[in-house]
């Protein structure tokens, strides 16, 4: 069978990818194999040829033994942490792995191995990772000896599940920790509450290879601390070595817009970089080239322990010793069998890595590459036989020196768009172009470290002039990229994620086109440049018109969707005609507008905010606001009267200021009318309204499309409730939105019978301390045979109308 290497890979993933699902018994599928392995060992016996169909079936069988003992693993995890995280503190006995941040203000520690003990109770063994954040003090401590990989940890502190908050088509933390294997979370700022200390025993080899890796970060870290500018240290580590936790937001949305994010993402990029100029300086000394090999074989895997064994930099050392090898194995190895043996040792190694973004992005571009490159090289190659000699030279120039490293770019950046679509959200139509300046100076950054990194060590006079140019090469890079952004209007497309369906059909097309029998290149062959301009039209067709068809299958004449942000409020409703209005964005302690208001945004393909309503100034409706003014165009801010003269207030209506937004206060009686004959009315509080506690102030407001009613009520107590039931306002609704995150001095009797809702949403945080929502509030309304909704237990709540018919979804619920 021809690359047996790649059908092993491929049932082994798959199994992996859907044990959880089948749930089958080890024992089961044990006995399966068994059977298989003694089937196949008899035919062997009796000179008959192996089924390889069953061989792969047993292959596929061991990945869903490892899913099963995986998922079994995370669910015994999830119900020790959910009684131990009743107790107020607890004692942490593990192992550190590794240190996964070091943002100049806290660690972020992997720990495995762990013992829990409560206060006065047993210590039982955690079968998954804790992550350990050291903050304040206990940072402080750390900072002047941090620990390495092996050494036992002992803490105390508060245990926590990771934070779950359930929103469409946005990053999930707790899923995406679990599907790195962790399942708590413990933090301590003082110096007394963690002390690490050397292993009682011998470190293991991956400990020893760990913790030279974190030495050889740490120096690095250093180094460029010292020789460049805060802003060129952060690029330079984001480039060089992954770290991109100092780097401005600003920034890093720069560069994604470019479509340059995977700059940041440690890969074949840099490993083959390093092998380049490790390579050049061993020619220098005339080294021969079984010893060549073997000294880029150990600085690759240094590098590799460098930046903390990252997925796509595990793949590309595999493959690049894979090609060192050659010399000593004397024979060729293939690219595909070489990519799904790199695939095949990492999946052994850490299974859940099927599941992490950059194992699929990396795995993914390299495949493009492989199969891509060879179809692309033979249409964009020039004919370097034909014309004069001067058409002759640039053909050969074109084809040899600019061609591969284009088409190459090229391969990558098509085969991603559906990751970049379901992990950013938007496709840089200019990510190639950008590539091209960018390239070199990515390549002068990668090289300069490297050299900055070398000759601190051997002539240190040189280091304040390497780091000079590398603040010129990472400030050019910044201002490039920058540029692109910002003065390009169409620099990326906001794209929803693809459904699998699509997905499916786009690489079916793409990898499908590679089969085909390949002509030379069109540009001299008339009867190819058809195929050259069909191809490109498809392609260009789904770039242009994916965000738009997908955007309008998802759509309803009026969609209403209260996202899970936490102890706060959040409802983006999208009004037929295609306006879309924000109503508060939850709070700024959970970062809610930059990590779930701003990627669903972008999710639906929104960009532009007809208007912004904030029906309460304080911080668990406001603090998202500043990110969204900042990442999209909001064209109208809305307030009513109450002010809440806090910091987060003053950024909002600065941000406000800074984008040129409208702003305006409105007032019961106030109303926006929508070209599509949708409106919004406000309620309350009166011009001339005035009470004593701030929260009944708050806006309140209906939507109204159709003969669809959506009430939403802000925060507003019993005062302003009877103050609006006197008023004889028409609150009759089909969709409440409940005051107050479900307090009890709200949402009466009387509120009730008048609004009359089919469907009741609290929008509230999971364990938060105020009792949100009331049990007094929560049989008022079941008992008025209201449907009731929570996003601390339903995640994100969208509504669904035509005007006529209601329809629901909850994000939590299957």
């Amino acid at each position: 069978m021809k690359r047996p290497i790649v059908a092993v890979t491929l049932c082994y993933a798959a199994g992996l990818a859907v044990g959880s699902l089948l749930r089958i018994p080890p024992l089961a599928a044990l006995s399966l194999i068994a059977l298989i392995v003694i089937s196949q060992i008899a035919a062997l016996a009796r000179n008959r040829p192996a089924v390889d169909a069953l061989l792969f079936t047993a292959i596929f069988l061991i990945g869903t033994i490892q899913a099963y003992r995986l998922d079994a693993a995370l669910r015994e995890a999830r119900r020790i942490v959910a009684e131990l995280e009743k107790h107020p503190t607890v004692r942490l006995e593990g192992r550190l792995v590794s240190t996964e941040r070091n943002d100049g203000r806290r660690f972020v520690f992997r720990l495995a191995d762990c013992r829990l003990s409560p206060p006065g109770g047993n210590a039982v063994a955690l079968p998954a990772f804790v992550h350990l954040s050291c903050s304040g003090e206990a940072f402080m401590s750390l900072s002047a000896q941090p620990p390495l990989p092996g050494d036992t940890v002992h803490a105390v502190g508060a245990l926590r599940s990771p934070p779950d908050l359930r929103n469409p088509d946005v990053f999930n933390y707790r899923a995406w920790q679990e599907r790195r294997g962790i399942a708590a979370n413990m933090s301590v700022r003082s110096a007394d509450a963690v002390v690490f200390s050397p292993p009682s025993g011998r470190r293991s080899f991956r400990d020893i290879l760990a913790g030279a890796g974190e030495r050889l970060r740490r120096y690095a870290e250093r180094t460029f601390d010292s020789v460049m500018d805060a802003r060129s240290a952060a690029l330079n580590r984001s480039i060089f070595l992954g770290q991109t936790e100092r780097l401005d937001r600003a920034v890093r949305r720069d560069f994604t817009q470019c479509g340059l994010a995977h700059i940041f993402a440690v890969s074949g990029l840099n490993v083959a970089m390093v092998a380049w100029v490790l390579d050049t300086v061993l020619r220098l000394f005339q080294m021969r080239p079984t010893r060549r090999s073997a000294v880029l074989i150990l600085c690759s895997v240094g590098f590799c322990a460098m930046v903390g064994f990252q997925p796509s930099v595990v793949r590309a050392t595999v493959m690049f010793c894979a090609l060192m090898l050659i010399p000593f194995l004397r024979y060729k190895i293939e690219p595909m069998s070489a990519l799904a043996a790199a695939a095949l040792v990492l999946l052994g190694l850490t299974p859940r890595a099927l599941w992490d973004a950059g194992f699929q992005m990396s795995f993914l571009c390299m495949l493009s590459i492989i199969l891509l490159k060879s179809p692309l090289d033979a249409w964009w190659s020039l004919d370097a036989e034909r014309g004069s000699e001067r058409r002759k030279r640039w053909a050969r120039v074109w084809n040899h020196r600019f061609l591969p490293g284009l088409t190459i770019l090229l391969a990558a950046q098509i085969g991603a768009i559906p990751l970049l679509a379901g992990l950013f959200h938007m496709l840089p139509l200019t990510g190639l172009a950008a590539t091209v300046p960018a390239a070199p100076l990515v390549w002068a950054v990668m090289a300069g470290s490297l050299l900055l990194l070398g000759v601190s060590v051997f002539v240190p006079p040189l280091v304040m002039w390497i780091g000079n140019a590398l603040e010129l090469f990472n400030h050019s890079l910044l201002w490039i990229v920058r540029e692109a952004a910002r003065n390009f209007p169409l620099a990326a497309v906001f794209m929803p994620a693809w459904p699998v369906w699509f997905i499916v059909l786009y690489y079916a097309f793409l990898y499908g086109w590679v089969v085909l029998p390949h002509a030379p290149s069109p540009f001299f062959e008339k009867k190819q440049r058809a195929r050259l301009a069909l191809g490109a039209a498809v392609i260009a067709a789904v770039v242009v018109w994916a965000p738009i068809v997908l955007r309008s299958l998802n759509a309803a004449p009026l969609q209403a969707t209260f996202l899970d942000v936490g102890q706060g409020d959040c409802c983006v409703v999208e009004l037929p005609g295609g306006a879309t209005v924000l109503v508060d964005a939850g709070d700024y302690s959970v970062r809610a507008g930059e990590r779930m208001v701003v990627p669903f945004l972008e999710s639906r393909g929104i960009d532009y905010l007809d208007a912004v309503i904030v029906t309460h100034p304080d911080a668990d409706h406001i603090g998202g606001l500043p990110a969204v003014f900042n990442d999209l165009v909001v064209e109208w801010l809305l307030e009513g009267p109450a002010i809440n003269p806090t910091s987060i207030y003053q950024r909002l209506t600065d941000a406000a200021r800074r984008e040129g937004a409208r702003q305006d206060r409105v007032f019961a009686g106030d109303r926006i009318e929508m070209p599509s004959g949708a409106q919004i009315r406000f309620l309350h509080p009166p011009r001339q309204a005035a009470y004593s506690q701030r929260n009944n102030l708050s806006l309140v407001l209906k939507i109204e499309a159709g003969s669809c009613w959506i009430l939403i009520a802000g925060d507003i107590e019993a005062e302003a409730e009877r103050d609006l039931l006197a008023s004889g306002a028409d609150l009759a609704c089909d969709v409440l939105k409940v005051a107050h995150h479900g307090a009890a001095s709200a949402t009466s009797d009387a509120w009730i019978a008048r609004t009359r809702p089919r469907l009741a949403v609290i929008s509230c945080g999971a364990g938060n301390p105020f009792g949100h929502p009331s049990p007094e509030v929560l049989e008022r309304l079941t008992s008025a045979g209201a449907t009731v909704l929570r996003t601390d237990r339903d995640g994100a709540i969208s509504i669904h109308t035509s005007g006529r018919t209601l329809h629901w979804r909850a994000e939590g619920k299957p």
